[in-house]
């Protein structure tokens, strides 16, 4: 049950961190150096946060047996 779970939070995590660089690099292509009152760049790089946070909490799913 628990591992069901991690799997679907690291999945959750990854993909929500991809939406977040796919604004952030689309933002940053169409000139807008700043989104929601942060810089581009700063969200992009939260972005990766995400992403890296899901691909470990799904190799912590995997561990569990």
């Amino acid at each position: 049950m628990m591992k069901k779970r991690l799997s679907l939070l690291g999945s959750v995590l990854g993909w929500s961190g991809v939406a977040v660089c796919c604004l952030s690099a689309l933002a940053k292509l169409l000139g807008a150096y700043y989104l929601f009152g942060m810089e581009s760049l700063s969200i992009f790089t939260g972005g990766i946060g995400l992403v890296v946070f899901g691909i470990m909490t799904k190799v912590e799913a995997l561990g569990q047996d």
